[in-house]
């Protein structure tokens, strides 16, 4: 059985580990994996667009069900009602046509927490997207940074207390 001193040494190296950890930047921090989350979305979200527009020979073509498996829909929403949504991860704040080109603009937001106590920290970090595509063809999707609306940015939660960094920095 331990002693009191034992225990008391014992919790003590673990708090120096702990620290010495968190000091050395051996544990990653929440902007770190907040991040990387951002890219791994957006990257899942370039994927199953390349599927969905391949499988779309036209705009008319993809249900909203198919649209809401990719994304949020925000399109059609008004100001207060943004206010309203919880801590959505993926939404589509653009859908255009031309021809067989289509562009879809969209918010990929994450949130990563690490540690606990004092050295508990907390990121929530998103992205504005505009990835390009052909409809029906099995062809890549582009991607590059956008502007993200102000109308989303300002009401909707997990941007709105969030930190914004530019799809390219990803």
């Amino acid at each position: 059985m331990k002693s009191d001193a034992s225990r008391a040494r014992s919790t003590r190296c673990l708090i120096a580990i702990g620290l010495v950890g968190t000091l050395s930047g051996c544990v990653a921090s929440a902007s770190d994996l907040a991040r990387d989350k951002v890219a791994d979305s957006a990257a899942a979200v370039s994927d199953r667009l390349q599927t969905l527009f391949a499988e779309s020979p036209s705009v008319s073509d993809i249900s909203a069900e198919e649209l809401s498996e990719i994304g949020f829909d925000l399109r059609e929403l008004r100001r207060d009602e943004l206010l309203e949504l919880g801590e959505i991860r993926t939404a589509v704040y653009d859908l255009e046509s031309r021809g067989p080109s289509v562009e879809v603009g969209m918010i990929v937001a994450e949130r990563a927490q690490t540690g606990g106590g004092w050295s508990y920290d907390d990121a929530r970090l998103y992205t504005c997207v505009l990835y390009r595509g052909q409809l029906g063809e099995a062809t890549e999707v582009d991607a590059e940074s956008a502007q993200c609306p102000d109308e989303i940015v300002e009401n909707l939660y997990l941007i709105r207390s969030g930190e914004f960094i530019p799809f390219d920095r990803l």
